[in-house]
């Protein structure tokens, strides 16, 4: 990663149309936390016909300043792809913002978003139970102060939330697994919780079986 952000003599055009979307979307509206490690892909495009060369920056605290990754050329149509993996081990939030150059020498940004960089939920696996057996399910966020969590149940094509519970204060939970535990069958479930900055971030699914009860002999 360079020290520093490439030309910056001309000042962004405000009549050049930026469009940017990154994959830290969760559920389409809320950016969803990222564990560290993982690779990270941002998307967008750029008011041009013409390829134009764009890179990403972010901010850099130890510096004061935006250091910025490899360029790229976008596409003729102005689309481009970029890879955010600086400081990619560490937990925590970085800003990041993408810069594109156009043929006259002008530079346009776009708004700068968050990567938020989370160590991955946890949850219990409950084993298979007999219909109308009470059952929780247990595990960890990565937070130091309380945030809100539920449970999704797969239902009829689409996630369905229960009633949120919040962690303690060093993020772990229990949450009641109630839905379908009349019946038998099998259901997949996750668990999500919403974090002070509006991310969401999901546990692995996990899936809950109910069997009929086993009758002793008579």
């Amino acid at each position: 990663m360079a020290d520093r952000s490439p030309d910056r003599q001309r000042a962004p055009d405000p009549h050049r149309r930026v469009q940017h979307h990154t994959s830290t979307c969760g559920d389409g509206q809320r950016p969803a936390g990222h564990p560290p490690g993982t690779a990270h892909l941002t998307w967008g495009n750029f008011d041009t016909r013409t390829p134009i060369t764009v890179w990403a920056e972010v901010w850099r605290t130890d510096v004061n300043d935006w250091s910025s990754t490899i360029p790229v050329r976008t596409d003729a149509s102005g689309d481009y792809t970029i890879s955010l993996n600086y400081d990619i081990h560490s937990r925590g939030t970085q800003r990041w913002r993408i810069a594109g150059r156009f043929a006259d020498g002008g530079i346009q940004y776009t708004d700068e978003f968050a990567l938020i960089r989370r160590s991955s939920p946890t949850v219990s696996q409950p084993m298979v139970l007999p219909t109308d057996y009470g059952i929780s399910t247990f595990g960890w966020f990565d937070t130091r102060t309380p945030i809100t969590v539920w449970g999704e149940v797969w239902r009829d094509g689409y996630w369905s939330r229960t009633a949120p519970v919040s962690t303690d204060s060093g993020g772990d939970y229990t949450l009641s697994i109630t839905y379908g535990s009349g019946s038998v069958g099998q259901w997949r479930w996750r668990v999500a919780g919403l974090y002070p900055d509006g991310t969401i971030q999901h546990t692995n699914e996990f899936t809950v079986r109910r069997t009929r009860p086993s009758t002793d002999a008579a």
